[in-house]
């Protein structure tokens, strides 16, 4: 029985030819040569970081088309297919811990922190809709720093992802905000939006982010944690190189802090061998994989990789629990009241009953 083939590569391409400007669904020989040089470039990056006079990923600057183009040519089909491996192995950890789409629409909200081209919400899309034929209303709340990826973005929505999911509908709100500064004046003005969140996706931020300022993006991420409304699953996935570790090792431990861990590993391997995330090559001139990995077009073609490394972590944050009037009620009734030498009103608790606290009532409290 022949295994179909996923059409992700030809629709990557898509997105390819529109961060080059090209009004076509194919890239020419010469923006095919530029964007085999770039991935080669930001692979470079990513694995020395620093080392061989290589600058750190932090130095990229993503307003240039050559390295959004380089990156998703570099990352774009594994990143997609990720977010997918990573919810099905939590699902098979904790499935009382997946959310759940709600409502006639089925709806689900997406917060994405470093959105980029917002690539990973193809393996989420996958996971919800694989194998069903119902409608999905995705709510997506992008944060990002660099403008330049908002019109790259869309194109994913329109080319990739409602071409493969027809029954996909995509509510986004694009949200310019550098986790590196203050971002919470941004966030609130957001909150509708952002305290519905089902998930939050931490691919690929701090990587980029210098040591230095990872204090202050988790002051950002806190902000975000302690006004979700519902229990909402954090996936984060980062690079494993051991120069990235240590912003990586915080901010994983402050999240462990603060919400309920289902899985973390310091480094993974990640095959995409199987279908549907499956990472195919053939010899023909209409598969981009053959043409960026494969063909010679201007010396030695870039390695042709199915697998990644990550370290990663998966984790829960349940809403603070809010005091009723219920209890409040019984707070006070505990309280007598009378006028003070002032003429105040004074209230103190009554002699003939135990002195209550909030504690007493809900042992959460302190």
């Amino acid at each position: 029985m022949k295994k179909n083939k996923s059409n992700f590569p030809a629709l990557l391409e898509q997105v390819l030819a529109n961060i080059w400007g090209i009004n076509k669904d194919r890239l020419d020989k010469r923006h095919l040569v530029q964007t085999r040089k770039s991935l080669s470039d930001i692979r470079a990056v990513y694995r020395h970081k620093g080392e061989r006079g290589i600058p750190q990923p932090s130095r990229i600057n993503y307003s240039f088309k050559k390295n959004r183009a380089g990156y998703l040519a570099a990352f774009g089909e594994r990143h997609a297919y990720l977010s997918f491996i990573h919810l099905k192995k939590i699902q098979a950890l904790s499935p009382e811990s997946m959310p759940q789409t709600r409502g006639r629409k089925n709806e689900l909200v997406v917060t994405s922190l470093g959105a980029g081209a917002s690539i990973e919400l193809y393996g989420v899309c996958l996971y919800y809709l694989k194998g069903y034929q119902r409608p999905l209303y995705l709510r997506l709340n992008s944060i990002e720093k660099e403008s330049e990826w908002t019109s790259n973005r869309h194109i994913v929505f329109n080319r990739v992802l409602k071409t493969t999911f027809p029954k996909l509908e995509i509510d986004p709100v694009d949200i310019i905000v550098d986790l590196r500064e203050n971002a919470i004046p941004t966030f609130a003005s957001y909150y509708d939006r952002l305290t519905d969140t089902d998930i939050l996706l931490i691919y690929n931020v701090m990587n980029e982010i210098p040591t230095i300022y990872t204090r202050r993006v988790w002051k950002n991420v806190k902000f975000l944690l302690n006004n979700f409304q519902k229990p909402t699953l954090i996936l984060l996935m980062e690079p494993s190189a051991e120069r990235a570790e240590p912003r990586i090792h915080l901010i994983k431990t402050l999240l462990a802090e603060e919400t309920d861990v289902l899985d973390s590993k310091k480094e993974e391997t990640f095959y995409f061998d199987t279908l549907p995330v499956c990472i195919e090559m053939d010899d023909s001139e209409e598969c981009l994989n053959y043409r960026l990995f494969s063909a010679k077009i201007d010396g030695p073609p870039p390695s042709f990789e199915t697998r990644i490394q990550r370290s990663h972590m998966a984790c829960v944050k349940k809403p603070d629990s809010p005091i009723s009037m219920e209890q409040i009620a019984r707070q006070l009734s505990s309280l007598e009241r009378k006028r003070g030498r002032k003429g105040a009103f004074l209230a103190r608790h009554r002699l003939d009953r135990r002195q209550h606290t909030f504690a007493d009532i809900d042992d959460q409290w302190e």
